[in-house]
């Protein structure tokens, strides 16, 4: 039976599997402790809530609405025309 298996071998693709898993797991517990952690000073409170603000704002949408709106005018001007 050939080592090899289809792009690579199995010990290789266990290898790897192992290294992924160990690198995950080193990154794992700071990202998740820094993003749960609150904002110790009033800067960081006021880049968080900014942040928070740009997150929520929905004026992307009214924008790409009014952009739909008048395209939808657009095509109905044009099919009154032909």
């Amino acid at each position: 039976m050939s080592k090899n298996q289809g792009e690579g071998d199995v010990k290789s693709a266990r290898r790897y599997n192992a290294n992924t898993r160990e690198d995950v797991g080193k990154m794992r517990p700071e990202s998740v402790t820094n993003a749960a952690r609150k904002p110790e000073t009033p800067e960081e409170a006021a880049a968080f809530n900014a942040g928070v603000a740009k997150a929520k704002d929905n004026g992307q949408d009214h924008r790409d609405a009014n952009v739909f709106r008048k395209l939808e005018e657009l095509d109905k001007d044009d099919a009154k025309d032909e």
